[in-house]
């Protein structure tokens, strides 16, 4: 089922490399989220970030078990498992973790940075939306 790779060679470093460096963002997104959706202290909102991505993790590498062209490995697991982690203390270095709850001067401080973000992110994906649908008109 899950198991660890036999020998070291480059595809097994490769593979790893690049399980680290997929599950980077999804531990920066999860972190920033859980801290502004629940207002939990930044390192309960960084351990639960990283049990989530155990969790989608392992579920995924269980999933694979039953995908004939996909292998499930116990290092796939572990190296997602450590891009999380590291996706969320680089949420944490980066200081765009918004305050606690009771923490907050005043609603736009609540919100933090990643709200502003997020609004800035959505408002830009409907623009691109909007001007690829218009046809070229000269």
């Amino acid at each position: 089922m899950l198991e660890w790779p036999d020998r070291l060679d480059r595809s097994v470093v490769v593979d790893a490399v690049v399980n680290i460096i997929g599950f980077v963002p999804f531990g920066f997104g999860t972190c920033l989220c859980v801290r502004l959706w629940t207002g939990w202290s930044i390192s309960r909102s960084v351990l639960m970030t990283i049990l989530v991505g155990a969790f989608v993790s392992l579920m995924i590498e269980l999933l694979q078990v039953f995908l004939p062209t996909r292998d499930s490995s116990l290092a796939d697991l572990v190296t997602n498992i450590l891009g999380t982690g590291l996706g969320a203390v680089m949420a944490v270095a980066t200081r765009l973790l918004p305050h606690r709850r009771g923490e907050a001067k005043n609603k736009n401080e609540m919100e933090g940075i990643t709200g502003r973000l997020l609004i800035r992110k959505l408002n830009l994906c409907t623009s691109v939306k909007t001007s690829i649908s218009k046809p070229f008109v000269e």
